[in-house]
C-alpha cells in the first residue's frame, strides 16, 4: 500500500514539475492581450501527428524549461487540426483543449488567409511552423519547418528585439541595414545569385533569403530591380514571393508592367504568395489591360488571395467580370477559383448568387467545373445544392457526377475536400513557367476531363 501511494505521489510531482507553456484558447483575444501586456504574439503550427518534426517540436521543445520560461515573454498560440480528446486539456499540448487549439487554427486561416501555406504544402498549412506578431497583427518574423530548439530560442529573441524596436520608426533612404558582416559563402551566394547557371541561381537566391538577415534580403530586392535578365527577374520575385518577403511586395508590383509577360506572371504569382490589400490596387490595374491569358489568369489568381475573406468588392468584382466575359476559358476557370478565397460572413454573399448565376448560364464543362470547386466552399445548402442539383441532371459522364456529388458533401460539411480529384482543374498550370516547378509529377488520371 505504502509503495502504491509512493508511486501515486511521485507521478503526481512529476506532473506538477513539467513544464508548461500558458497557450492562449482564443486567437483574436491573443491580440487584445499582446496590447494589454505591451508584448508579441507567438504563434505554433503543429498539426501532424506522427510526423517526426511536429512530434519533436510538441512533445519535447514545448515542454522544456528554458522554452518554456522564454514564452512567458509573448502571448502563446498553438495552432492544430487533429482531435485528440473530446473534453479536458489536449494531451499533445496541455492547457488548451482540442476545440481551441482547432478554433485558433481556423481564426488563422480566417485573417491571414494562404499567407501560412505553400505550394509544397499542397493548400495546407506548413507543419511545425512559427510566426511571430505584433500586437497589432503585423508580422514581424516568421520560420517554416524544423527548428531545434537553441534556433527557436534564438529567433524568439530575435522577435522580441522586433518588437523593442517599437512601430513606425522610419530609416533614412540610403541607410544601410544593420546587420552583421557577410561571410565569404553569402557573398559567393550574392555572386551566384545573378549568374547564367539556373539551378546554381536559385539554391544561392534560396540561401541568401534563408538567413533571414536584412542586408541580404535588401541585395535580392536591389538585384531584382537593377538586372535586364528576364530569366534573373523571374527567379528573384520567385524566391521574394515564396519566402513571403513583405519588404519586397512593392517592387514585385513594378514588375506587373515589365514588357515580358512571362515576368508579369512570375509577379503576380508572388504578388499571390504574399497576399497583402495594398496589392489589390496594381492588381485590378493590370487585369484590366493585360493581354496575356496566361498572365491574366495569374492576375486573377493573385486578386482572389489578396482580397479574400476580406470582402474586398472591387476585387470581387473586377473577378466576377472576367468569369462572365473573358474569351479565354481558361481565364475564366481561375477567375471563378480564385472566388474560392471570398469565404468570411461578409464575403460569400457578395459572390454566391453570381456564382450559382454562372454555373447555370456557362456551356463550358471546365469553366462550370470552376464554378462548382468553388460555390462547394462558398456556397449556402440552401440555394447552392439546388443549382448543383440540376448541374448534376445535365452531366452525361461519371467523373463529372463523382465531381458535383463530391461538391455537395462539402457544402453539407459531410467531406472536407475534393482531395486530387480535382487534378484535372489545374492542368494547364503544367504549361505555366510560374507555376511549373510547384506541379506534382506524379499527378495521374481520375476527376473529370484531362488534356
Amino acid at each position: 500500500m505504502r509503495t502504491a501511494l509512493s508511486l501515486l505521489l511521485a507521478s503526481l510531482l512529476a506532473a506538477a514539475a513539467d513544464p508548461q507553456v500558458e497557450w492562449v484558447p482564443d486567437f483574436d483575444k491573443a491580440f487584445e492581450l499582446a496590447k494589454e501586456r505591451k508584448c508579441p504574439v507567438m504563434v505554433c503550427i503543429n498539426s501532424k501527428d506522427g510526423e517526426k518534426a511536429s512530434e519533436a517540436t510538441a512533445k519535447e521543445i514545448y515542454r522544456d524549461p528554458e522554452f518554456v520560461e522564454l514564452s512567458k515573454s509573448f502571448v502563446m498560440v498553438v495552432l492544430s487540426v487533429p482531435s485528440h480528446r473530446e473534453t479536458g486539456p489536449c494531451p499533445r499540448f496541455g492547457i488548451v483543449t482540442c476545440a481551441e487549439h482547432l478554433h485558433c487554427w481556423q481564426a488563422l486561416a480566417a485573417r491571414y488567409g494562404d499567407r501560412f501555406v505553400s505550394a509544397e504544402a499542397k493548400g495546407e498549412m506548413i507543419s511545425p511552423q512559427h510566426a511571430w506578431f505584433s500586437a497589432d497583427g503585423t508580422l514581424l518574423a516568421r520560420k517554416e519547418y524544423w527548428m531545434d530548439k537553441r534556433e527557436l530560442l534564438a529567433r524568439m529573441r530575435r522577435a522580441l528585439e522586433e518588437k523593442e524596436k517599437g512601430p513606425g520608426e522610419e530609416v533614412p533612404e540610403g541607410t544601410p541595414p544593420a546587420d552583421t558582416p557577410l561571410s565569404d559563402a553569402e557573398r559567393n551566394d550574392l555572386a551566384r545569385a545573378e549568374g547564367k547557371d539556373r539551378e546554381a541561381r536559385r539554391m544561392a537566391m534560396g540561401n541568401l533569403l534563408a538567413t533571414e538577415k536584412p542586408a541580404l534580403r535588401a541585395a535580392l530586392i536591389d538585384l531584382l530591380r537593377r538586372t535586364n535578365d528576364p530569366e534573373v527577374k523571374c527567379d528573384a520575385i520567385r524566391c521574394l514571393g515564396r519566402a513571403q518577403v513583405l519588404d519586397a511586395r512593392v517592387p514585385i508590383e513594378e514588375h506587373l508592367e515589365h514588357k515580358d509577360p512571362v515576368v508579369r506572371s512570375f509577379a503576380a504569382v508572388a504578388l499571390e504568395y504574399l497576399a497583402q490589400k495594398e496589392s489589390i490596387e496594381p492588381l485590378l490595374k493590370r487585369v484590366k489591360k493585360e493581354n496575356d491569358p496566361t498572365a491574366r489568369k495569374n492576375v486573377c489568381r493573385a486578386l482572389g488571395a489578396c482580397g479574400g475573406p476580406a470582402a474586398h468588392e472591387e476585387a470581387a468584382a473586377a473577378l466576377l467580370k472576367v468569369l462572365n466575359g473573358d474569351k479565354q476559358n481558361m481565364v475564366r476557370k481561375h477567375a471563378a477559383l480564385s472566388l474560392q478565397k471570398y469565404t468570411g460572413e461578409k464575403a460569400a454573399p457578395l459572390v454566391r448568387t453570381k456564382l450559382e448565376q454562372a454555373a447555370l448560364k456557362t456551356k463550358d464543362r471546365v469553366v462550370r467545373g470552376g464554378i462548382v470547386f468553388t460555390l462547394a466552399y462558398v456556397g449556402d445548402p440552401k440555394t447552392t445544392e439546388p443549382v448543383l442539383r440540376k448541374i448534376l441532371e445535365d452531366q452525361h459522364d461519371d467523373n463529372g457526377k463523382n465531381f458535383v456529388r463530391t461538391a455537395m458533401r462539402i457544402l453539407r460539411g459531410e467531406a472536407g475536400d475534393f482531395g486530387r480529384g480535382a487534378w484535372w482543374l489545374f492542368w494547364e498550370d503544367r504549361d505555366d513557367p510560374a507555376r511549373r516547378d510547384d506541379i506534382p509529377q506524379d499527378d495521374g488520371g481520375g476527376g473529370e476531363g484531362g488534356r
